[in-house]
């Protein structure tokens, strides 16, 4: 098994192989996170870093995946903020050299096994997705909470999904203009303001692979000038630092502290 130093590494050197190549790059990051209950600060965060890393390796193309419904217990609003978040987090980057395109999902645990009710659920998705006026959309077919996906599984839900850009594509009321979904995103990005400069404080000296780029809020103020990019401080991140989240218990490469264990 890999150890997260060697993994880490070995995904940088992927990203540089396609970047040295012109090819874009997805990197499939902070859901995962989500999908383990991690809280919302450390999802945004991870996706910045996703594409921090990215950009380090040289990609110019990037491809930022924002997967709804993780965890499948959030609301709808809270879930934008979320993905507001992220996105504003990643396009603190765009410059020159790096852009990303956004592209939205439904989120895989949250299917129900009816097939009925789950070809709702992906509709429903698919129209709150529209909100982050992505350049994607990446059909997630409705079977995944009974089954994995055969063809014509994956040819119905493209159908579903055509026919929720046929009535909600243009016209739409934007809801991303909530308040409460504005001030849940503030938050958010606070948040991860204070996670990134505690990752920050965990290197021991290392040089950063991006010579530290930062996100720059609206008042200039930038938001980390080395936020981490080496494995070894990622790691330590992970052993009940800042990176900790619910899911890690028991695992081998992030064992929790003890006054964190249930």
């Amino acid at each position: 098994k890999r150890t997260p130093e060697e993994a880490i590494a070995e995904n940088q050197a992927a990203m540089r192989w396609y970047a040295e190549r012109g090819i874009p790059v997805e990197v499939n990051e902070a859901h995962h996170w989500s999908m383990r209950d991690s809280h919302d600060t450390l999802s945004v965060v991870m996706a910045y870093l996703a594409a921090y890393n990215a950009r380090a390796m040289g990609v110019k193309h990037y491809i930022a995946q924002y997967m709804l419904n993780s965890p499948p217990s959030m609301y709808g609003g809270m879930d934008l903020a979320k993905l507001l978040a992220q996105m504003e987090m990643v396009e603190s980057l765009h410059g020159d050299n790096f852009v990303s395109m956004r592209q939205v999902r439904a989120g895989l645990l949250h299917f129900s096994p009816d097939p009925q009710v789950a070809k709702g659920q992906l509709a429903a998705s698919t129209v709150l997705a529209l909100g982050l006026r992505p350049h994607i959309i990446h059909v997630v077919a409705f079977c995944e909470g009974d089954h994995a996906a055969t063809a014509d599984d994956v040819i119905e839900s493209c159908h579903i999904v055509r026919g929720v850009l046929r009535n909600c594509l243009f016209g739409m009321p934007d809801p991303t203009a909530d308040p409460k979904v504005q001030q849940r995103k503030e938050e958010l990005l606070a948040e991860a303001e204070v996670l990134l400069t505690a990752l920050r404080t965990l290197g021991t000296g290392e040089k950063d692979p991006a010579g530290g780029v930062g996100r720059a809020p609206p008042q200039g103020q930038p938001l980390c000038r080395r936020p981490p990019g080496d494995p070894h401080r990622e790691r330590r991140a992970l052993r009940g630092g800042p990176g900790d989240q619910a899911r890690a218990q028991g695992e081998r490469a992030a064992p929790r502290p003890a006054r964190l264990r249930r």
